[in-house]
C-alpha cells in the first residue's frame, strides 16, 4: 500500500522488467527478469515482495527486497502458478495450468516444502476472509466448475457447489457465482459459512466474467456489458450497455467505463 508497481516487456528478449515507487520518498526502483512474471500475482511480507512467473517453461517464484528492488531468492516452483495469497506462514499458490496435478498448493515463504491442497486439474479463482478460502476449479475432465469453500485455518473442506462459469466472487460472508438458469444463467447466492442458498437472481447475458460487489450492490460484467445486482435478495436492478471496465471509486460515487460509454453512480446509490 505504500508503494506502486508496475510492469513492462523488454524489447527484443520479451522478457519482463518490474519498477516500483515509493509513495511517500518517491524513490524508485526496477529489476529485469531473466523471465516472464506478472505483479498481478503478487504478495508481500514486510520488507519483501514475492512474485511468480515462467522462466523455460518452469513456473518460478522470486522475492525482491520491497526498499530495493534487489532480488534475494529465485526458487522453480513444483506445480504451475497464476496467484499467491499469504497463509500461515507461507503462500497459497493457485495453478490453472491445464496439465498440473494440483490446483492449489502451500508453500512457505523460502520455497523449501510444499503440499497439495486440492488435486483440482485449474483452480481459476482465489480469496479468502478470515474465516473462509474459496476456489472456484474445474475438478477433473468432464468440464462443470465447482465452488469450494474451506476452512481459513486448517484448510479443511467445508462445502462445494457446481457452477456454470469462471467467476466468482467472497464478500461480507457471502459467496457469489454463475448458474445456468432460464436459458442464460444467474448469480447465486450462497452463505460462505454453512452453503445454504440465500438466492438466485434473474436470467442475464452469458458468460458472467466478473463479479464486483460495491456497496449493497453487486456489478456483474459481461463482454460488452454490465448488470447491476441487488445483494441483498438478488433483483436485478439495471443493466449498463457498453460497460465492461472494473468499477473505480472516487470520493463522490463510483464510475464504470466502456466503449465509448461512461456511467456515474453517486453515492447515495452505494448506500
Amino acid at each position: 500500500r505504500d508503494r506502486a508497481l508496475t510492469d513492462y516487456r523488454r524489447r527484443p528478449e520479451r522478457l519482463t522488467s518490474v519498477a516500483g515507487i515509493d509513495y511517500m520518498s518517491g524513490a524508485a526502483w526496477h529489476h529485469d527478469f531473466a523471465a516472464i512474471v506478472s505483479p498481478s500475482g503478487s504478495c508481500s511480507v514486510p520488507g519483501r515482495l514475492t512474485l511468480i512467473g515462467s522462466k523455460d517453461g518452469s513456473a518460478m517464484m522470486y522475492s525482491l527486497e520491497a526498499a530495493t528492488g534487489n532480488c534475494v531468492l529465485e526458487r522453480p516452483l513444483p506445480w504451475g502458478a497464476q496467484e499467491l495469497l499469504p497463509f500461515n506462514g507461507g503462500w497459497l499458490v493457485r495453478s490453472q495450468t491445464p496439465d498440473s496435478t494440483c490446483g492449489l498448493y502451500w508453500i512457505d515463504h523460502e520455497g523449501e516444502s510444499a503440499r497439495c491442497i486440492l488435486k483440482s486439474k485449474e483452480v481459476w479463482v482465489l480469496m479468502q476472509d478470515q474465516k473462509h478460502v474459496l476456489t472456484l476449479s474445474t475438478p477433473g475432465q468432464q468440464g462443470r466448475d465447482e465452488v469450494c469453500v474451506l476452512d481459513a485455518k486448517t484448510l479443511a473442506k467445508r462445502w462445494s457447489q457446481p457452477c456454470d462459469g469462471r467467476s466468482a466472487l467472497l464478500s461480507q460472508g457471502d459467496i457469489y457465482a454463475p448458474l445456468a438458469y432460464d436459458g442464460g444463467v444467474a448469480v447465486t447466492a450462497w452463505s460462505a459459512e454453512s452453503g445454504v442458498m440465500r438466492w438466485r437472481s434473474g436470467a442475464m447475458e452469458a458468460p458472467i466474467e466478473r463479479i464486483y460487489a460495491a456497496g449493497p450492490w453487486l456489478f456483474v460484467r459481461h463482454p460488452f456489458s454490465t448488470t447491476v445486482v441487488n445483494g441483498e435478495d438478488g433483483s436485478l436492478a439495471a443493466v449498463m450497455p457498453g460497460a465492461y471496465g472494473p468499477p473505480a471509486f472516487d470520493g463522490d460515487g463510483l464510475l464504470l467505463v466502456g466503449n465509448q460509454t461512461v456511467y456515474f453512480c453517486d453515492s447515495s446509490f452505494l448506500q
